[in-house]
């Protein structure tokens, strides 16, 4: 007698393969007290026909589950599955996953690679692209991504995932086209969320479409979850404010950079400050720096979301503060619990964490506008003239480097931009490349955007009739270094419309000139507010006409150059762009003010802190 076959995209797989794995996954956990309910569940609904085609979602949800217990565990069961169901591409993916959560990317890439040698699904072959992406295999990157859209009829599911990988590349043809099909998906006031919120924003610059569009990705990816917590109530007269800070990015990261400030000045004589840490140990110094400056820390990453939210309740938290948004490493599953009774969403991500979860944002009038007020769930925060910590004060400005030093030509203007690539348009490059014509002795210096992306610079350059050595890649260096090269560019160039922000910070700290554009959402606005916090409001554009008009006007007028650049020196220490001290103590007035109206059992309302 044959045995019914519950059939996949990849395989046929038998009832008894699915029972052997079954057997393989329970024999391995009977003694670990990890609740896989949903992964096992799922396998059992295959093993009973009533979802025969739930295996894939199965050993997904089983790997996802096993890494948040123990790596030698995990890497144990996916590799159990690989022997099990050798043939099946979604078990090398799993593997894939495993390792790279564990940060074995030789193994992670390995077995991404390996998966594609089983007829993988259009699903499957984006996922091994975005793998391949992480760990700069560019060119079999796009070749994955690109199969994986096409066999799936372009289906408007994958096309976040796509366009990652094409901006990161710059491949403007295939962004665009993703763009266009997204564009023509919003039209649709019942849209569904299929976009991630960073790759959304750097294309999008509609704020009211940018808040729909990151609110139901937050609804479909962060449900509701009920919690029977209590919290505690201080008189802040007489006790300190517990202020906890949840973030992924406790390590070498620019929201470390810019944390700092925070913890180098916080009231010690009213408030302690938690850090609960979703990253994994980097070895930086910024990482022991940031950390030691908390009164307490704790690491939460293999812990999930409800058994975190429980350790923050424990620690009978009054505002928890989110460093990430809906940004990599997300921990918005926990704040769903509501750990604590204020949450408050800084300096991790550019706008809405969707409102749900979350009662505030911080911002300054330039870079959200009080009349846009009513676009966003949150309340607003306001701590002007720059809601952006820079701490500079702690950072050592290193003297220029020599020319000799870098592979810029001798006696060229230089034209700077550090933003990753995948924030530049085929617009934006095409005002560059028009900036590049009308000022005949410049060059374009930017960071060095890997193989596949050069490629697809030059060639774009060309077409805009410039020249393959007008454009001059520079190498990704450490922190000092940079500020060291940094200062043999004559003015940067900030980019559309995602915009830079710590690297504009970077930029006016090191005494050159940023020319920006203004913008029509959060995350385009922050150069502008940064601009203005240094008196530069002369360097926003209007338009793009503008935009190139300014810029190339500042590249042929050296004095104006000169005068900007000796205004930024001169008043470095003085301008409230790097006044960290002074942006704690709005900040502190500000959880203050928030928590005293939660006593009173008083809504959470928009509020200025000066």
């Amino acid at each position: 007698m044959k045995t019914k076959k519950s059939k996949t995209s990849n395989s046929l797989l038998s009832k008894e393969e699915l029972f052997s794995l079954y057997q393989a996954v329970v024999s391995l956990f009977k003694e670990n007290k990890s609740d896989l309910t949903q992964a096992l569940t799922l396998i059992d609904d295959a093993l009973n026909d009533k979802k025969p085609d739930a295996v894939e979602s199965a050993l997904s949800s089983l790997s996802a589950s096993l890494r948040k217990v123990d790596k030698n565990l995990s890497i144990k069961v996916a590799e159990k599955l690989t022997e099990k169901l050798p043939k099946l591409s979604t078990v090398w993916l799993n593997l894939a996953y495993t390792f790279d959560h564990f940060k074995e990317y030789k193994n992670s890439l390995a077995a991404a690679r390996k998966c594609l040698e089983f007829k993988p699904s259009a699903d499957t072959l984006v996922k091994v692209g975005a793998l391949l992406s992480k760990f700069n295999q560019d060119k079999e990157a796009i070749q994955c991504v690109q199969k994986g859209y096409q066999l799936s009829g372009n289906s408007i599911d994958l096309a976040s995932a796509v366009l990652r990988v094409a901006l990161k590349n710059g491949d403007w043809a295939l962004s665009e086209q993703i763009t266009q099909q997204l564009a023509e998906h919003y039209k649709d006031t019942d849209f569904k969320g299929v976009e991630t919120p960073r790759t959304h924003l750097l294309w999008c610059a509609d704020e009211a479409l940018n808040i729909k569009v990151l609110s139901k990705f937050a609804e479909a990816n962060f449900p509701a979850r009920e919690s029977n917590y209590s919290y505690a109530t201080r008189n802040i007269n007489k006790h300190k404010l517990r202020i906890g800070f949840i973030s992924y990015d406790y390590r070498e990261h620019a929201t470390s950079h810019l944390a700092l400030g925070l913890l180098r000045h916080f009231n010690r004589n009213r408030f302690e400050y938690y850090a609960y840490c979703t990253s994994w140990d980097d070895g930086s110094a910024l990482r022991r720096d940031i950390l030691n400056r908390f009164t307490k820390v704790k690491v939460i990453s293999n812990r999930a979301d409800k058994e975190a939210a429980d350790i923050i309740n424990a620690d009978r938290i009054d505002i928890l503060v989110d460093f990430n948004g809906l940004t990599e490493g997300t921990k918005m599953g926990v704040l769903a619990y509501k750990p604590a009774p204020i949450q408050i969403s800084y300096l991790g991500f550019p706008g809405t964490s969707g409102g749900r979860y979350i009662d505030y944002i911080f911002a300054d009038d330039y870079t959200l506008p009080p009349e846009r007020n009513q676009l966003y769930p949150e309340k607003i925060i306001r701590i002007p003239p720059t809601y952006q910590m820079n701490d500079y004060d702690a950072k050592w400005l290193p003297p220029k480097a020599l020319l000799s030093q870098t592979n810029l030509p001798n006696d060229k203007l230089v034209i700077g931009m550090f933003n990753n690539i995948n924030k530049v348009t085929s617009v934006t490059w095409a005002s560059w490349m028009a900036i590049l014509n009308n000022v005949p002795e410049a060059v374009l210096w930017i960071l060095d955007p890997g193989e596949a992306a050069r490629t697809n610079l030059i060639q774009a350059a060309q077409k805009h009739g410039v020249k393959e050595d007008k454009i001059i890649f520079a190498p990704k260096l450490k922190l000092e270094d940079h500020f060291a090269r940094l200062q043999l560019c004559d003015f940067v160039l900030d980019p559309w419309p995602y915009g830079g922000h710590t690297t504009t910070a970077d930029a006016l700290f090191c005494a050159v000139p940023v020319v920006a554009l203004e913008g029509n959402n959060f995350a385009s606005r922050v150069s502008g507010g940064l601009l203005m916090s240094a008196g530069l409001k002369k360097l926003i554009a209007k338009d793009v006409e503008e935009y190139i008009k300014l810029a190339s006007d500042l590249a042929n007028n050296k004095a104006e150059l000169s005068a900007i650049k000796a205004h930024l020196s001169r008043n470095r220490k003085r301008f409230p762009i790097f006044n960290a001290k002074r942006r704690t103590q709005q900040i502190e007035r500000a959880f203050s003010f928030a928590y005293n109206r939660y006593l009173e059992k008083q809504p959470a309302v928009p509020f200025r802190v000066v």
